[in-house]
């Protein structure tokens, strides 16, 4: 299958993910491993200037929402992919390598389809069954529990392309722990395979999916 085209911008945040090879695990502690992706983010910030706004590392995978406003992304994730796979191998010992395949990068630029694809990346721990709520993952920077991840991702209140968002954290949560219907959740699947996150039609109706629902109201 031919790569998908990466459409590069200083502009707008991405949307990332990569899994360990063959879907395993990362054969280390959940906490360790947490811990390689923290130092590495922070020295991501001190060399390249990154803004993360959210990170969530799940069993074999994670889910980060960054946006690399002074250098090409590819940059920023050339560093980290390389890093937290030496960090990760040494600590489980590994002789092969640790990620599955090439990283996917996916462009947000509308302020509805960053909430979206927030809201899918903070759920997927209650997707999963392996938490009730997103603030009770310990792993992901929506959690309630003290973690230098919470330091490091921010969301900003005050750049427009958050402006889908509920303001308070506490609404925030509210509107995050609230179920997904199928329909939206497939077209924020569908849209994670993209060059740039959008819905697409509804394959029942072939009618073009609203971006605005399941928005807080």
């Amino acid at each position: 299958m031919a790569r998908r085209k990466v459409i590069y911008s200083n502009e707008y945040p991405y949307h990332i993910t990569a899994r360990c090879i063959n879907r395993e695990w990362f054969d280390i502690p959940k906490d360790y491993c947490y811990g390689i992706y923290i130092n590495v983010l922070r020295e991501c910030k001190k060399r390249f200037s990154i803004e993360i706004v959210s990170f969530v590392l799940m069993d074999n995978h994670f889910h980060m929402i960054v946006k690399s406003p002074k250098i090409s992304i590819s940059v920023f994730l050339r560093y980290f992919m390389t890093e937290t796979a030496r960090g990760i191998r040494v600590k489980s010992d590994r002789i092969n390598q640790v990620y599955g395949s090439r990283n996917y990068k996916t462009l947000i630029n509308d302020p509805r389809y960053l909430a979206h694809c927030l809201k899918y990346i903070a759920r997927n721990p209650v997707a999963a069954g392996i938490s009730d709520k997103v603030e009770t993952y310990k792993w992901s920077s929506f959690s309630n529990q003290a973690s230098l991840m919470n330091d490091l991702a921010k969301i900003n209140m005050q750049d427009k392309l958050y402006s889908s968002l509920p303001k308070s954290r506490e609404d925030l949560l509210a509107w995050l722990n609230s179920p997904l219907p199928k329909e939206l959740e497939k077209q924020s699947q569908r849209a994670l395979k993209k060059s740039i996150f959008e819905f697409g039609t509804v394959r029942s109706t072939r009618a073009p999916f609203n971006p605005n629902q399941g928005l807080a109201q």
